[in-house]
Order: C-alpha cells, then sequence, then structure tokens
C-alpha cells in the first residue's frame, strides 16, 4: 500500500522535494506546458516546505492521524483553488486529477467515517484480504480495467465483511469507505496507464461512486 499515494495521489513522487517531483511529472516540454508548469510551481511554493516535510513524515502512523491528514489535505485543497482547472498538457491535468481525487477520498475518510477507518485498522485489514483473496495471474492483467475492478471489488468485499465486527462500523460508514477505496483505486489505474504511455482521459466525476 502506497502511503505517499493516499496522501497526495502522487505514485511517482521517491523523493521529499516536490518541485523536482513536478518536473517529472508536469515536464515544461512545450510553450504552453512551460506557461502551465510555472503556474502549477506558483501555487505549490507557497507550501513547498510543508509538502516535503508531509512527505518525509508520513507513514502508516501518521495516515491514522486526523490531524495530520487534514492539514496536509488542506494544502492540497489551497494548491488546487490557486490552480484551477483549464489546463490542457498531460501532465498538469494529471496533477489537477490527482488533487481532485484527493480531497474526494479525504473528506471520505477523514470525516464521520474516521472512527471505523482507524478502530477497524483498515490497512491492516488491506493487508490480511489481499493475502487471503489474491490470485495470481497474467503479468500484464492490471492494464485491464475489468480484471481491475473485479480485483478491487473481490477485495473491497473481504474488507468490508471484516469490518463488521467493528461497533463504529455502520453499514454507512462501510460504504463510505468502499467508495474512497474505489476512488483511489480509480485514481492509481489511470495513473499506472498515464506511466506506461496509454492515452488517459482526465476527467475527476465524484458522481460514479453514488455520491449523488
Amino acid at each position: 500500500m502506497n502511503l505517499k499515494l493516499l496522501l497526495f495521489i502522487f505514485p511517482t513522487v521517491v523523493s521529499t522535494d516536490i518541485i523536482v517531483e513536478l518536473l517529472k511529472i508536469a515536464p515544461a516540454d512545450t510553450p504552453q506546458c512551460f506557461r502551465e508548469f510555472r503556474q502549477l510551481i506558483k501555487c505549490v511554493e507557497p507550501h513547498e516546505a510543508l509538502i516535503n516535510s508531509a512527505l518525509e513524515t508520513v507513514n502508516e502512523e501518521t495516515v491514522y492521524n486526523i490531524g495530520f491528514m487534514n492539514k496536509a489535505l488542506q494544502i492540497g485543497r489551497n494548491v488546487s483553488e490557486c490552480l484551477g482547472h483549464n489546463f490542457t498538457c498531460d501532465g498538469t491535468k494529471l496533477v489537477v486529477y490527482g488533487l481532485d481525487y484527493a480531497d474526494y477520498i479525504g473528506k471520505k475518510v477523514y470525516g464521520d467515517v474516521f472512527h471505523c477507518f482507524i478502530n477497524a485498522q483498515t490497512f491492516e485489514l488491506l493487508q490480511i484480504c489481499q493475502r487471503d483473496t489474491y490470485e495470481p495471474g497474467p503479468t500484464n492483467q492490471v492494464e485491464d480495467v475489468t480484471v481491475v475492478n473485479n480485483i478491487t471489488n473481490t477485495l473491497f468485499e473481504c474488507v468490508a465483511r471484516k469490518m463488521y465486527s467493528t461497533p463504529s462500523c455502520t453499514v454507512d460508514r462501510i460504504v463510505s469507505l468502499y467508495q474512497a477505496g474505489k476512488a483511489l483505486i480509480d485514481a492509481a489505474f489511470e495513473f499506472y496507464r498515464w506511466n506506461a504511455k496509454y492515452p488517459v482521459e482526465w476527467e475527476y466525476d465524484a458522481g460514479k461512486y453514488c455520491d449523488n
């Protein structure tokens, strides 16, 4: 489980220098992309020290720290509000898409649902269910959205069943965590496809998770 992915939805982050990593994600390789990258850096720079510190600090303990995570998510919202959504370059759109998904997932997990999330020790349940439900398949199976959805549904149904024994995990809270988890997997799948040079449409839609 990539905890930095949960925090900022940037699966390619490997260091604690966010500006360096953003240049890898959104390269300024055309005049238009250079202008968009400058806008991205302009919005990130006021929060650079805090973002780098968060990336350096994040682990399973901090993911269960609601104060830390809400501060991190607020930084993402500040960057997103500064950026807006009017971009044409793939790398910049990826960042905006990631921030949208991070906000959706964060509001789900770190609101009323948090009591279930922490009391059920959700990461531990995911690891148990991943071990119990994993079935080896073709190495290219993660390229197939149907296969990914089937694996995800099996995994999350296992987690949901185990959550029922936790008093704070009401049906509504379990459903909300399911929606957050599905959104995380969807975002990660699109980032994987982008990294593997597949065409990707960066379109965020919370309505697809029955959040109307």
